[in-house]
């Protein structure tokens, strides 16, 4: 198992070193909404969107940790109550 997960990333770390040697042009990037235009390396998008996604999830787990931990210590409590 342990050897299957080492090939998994080894090709995904060529893969994506392959990608960016590729991808090393500049690209327009628009957020219309907004008044921001830069340039930046093609390769660098998909990445930030990753990074960016690994963040928001991080986020949104902890949140969810965080209200199922505090719902736990209210059902603990309503249930020592009902036995005292």
């Amino acid at each position: 198992m342990r050897a299957i997960k080492v090939l998994f990333w080894f090709l995904l770390i060529i893969l994506a070193a392959v990608f960016g040697a590729n991808n090393d042009h500049y690209v327009k990037v628009d957020l219309f909404p907004f008044p921001f235009i830069f340039y930046a390396k093609a390769f660098l998008i998909p990445l930030a969107a990753c990074i960016f996604g690994i963040i928001l999830g991080g986020i949104y787990a902890s949140t969810k940790a965080i209200y199922w931990k505090a719902k736990y210590k209210r059902l603990v409590k309503k249930n020592e109550q009902h036995q005292s």
